[in-house]
């Protein structure tokens, strides 16, 4: 199994990089654009390797805790899409959340495809028609629409993954949302493997617990 993320620009740092690679050795970084696509567009270069096992995706804005292993190792078939489920956004624009991918290239790369088609037409077509803010994104849209066109999307347990963001508001709607007891209190529950974050640098240091 492969492990790929992407990391372009000046946004995020190198530690970020070297956070994940104590995570996950086997991980490899994509670090300058292809095909003309745009930041964390180019995760869709993925979608059309030459690969006949399982990869898996991730956002490099991530803290991994507790057993997540667990995460990349979660079974799926030809046919099936893997993600993360946005249940901490009831009336977000999509249903997925784009932190995590598990595919079969040769499942996806008619995504691809279909992508580098028109590429700036889709680059910017959710934020034209007002469904995600600009100026770069609607990535995650792009995949959930075009995923539902063949495969099935499975979504890992909603009790595995969080969004979370040093906003005090937002961890109190989050732990009211949570199918968990609770999210973060004084520290992460114990069932959580992957916490997605709002902020940029909400985790430069990882060994803090907010």
């Amino acid at each position: 199994m492969e492990i790929r993320a992407v990391r372009i620009g000046n946004r995020y740092g190198p530690e970020y990089e070297d956070y994940l690679k104590s995570k996950l050795p086997e991980i490899k970084f994509l670090n300058e654009q292809q095909n003309n696509l745009w930041l964390q567009w180019n995760k869709l270069n993925f979608f059309a390797l030459d690969y006949n096992e399982p990869i898996c995706v991730i956002d490099i804005d991530i803290l991994l805790i507790n057993d997540y292993i667990e995460i990349f190792n979660y079974p799926i078939e030809r046919g099936e899409f893997l993600t993360v489920k946005q249940w901490w956004d009831p009336e977000a624009a999509t249903e997925l959340n784009g932190v995590f991918y598990k595919f079969y290239p040769s499942d996806t790369k008619y995504i691809f495809d279909k992508l580098i088609e028109s590429p700036r037409y889709w680059m910017e077509y959710f934020i034209k028609n007002k469904i995600k803010p600009g100026p770069i994104n609607g990535e995650e849209n792009f995949v959930e629409m075009m995923a539902k066109k063949r495969l099935k999307i499975k979504y890992l347990p909603e009790t595995w993954c969080c969004r979370m963001s040093n906003n005090k508001e937002f961890k109190a709607k989050i732990n009211a949302l949570s199918p968990l007891p609770y999210v973060h209190l004084d520290k992460y529950h114990p069932d959580i493997k992957l916490v997605h974050f709002s902020d940029v640098n909400n985790h430069i240091d990882h060994s803090s617990q907010l």
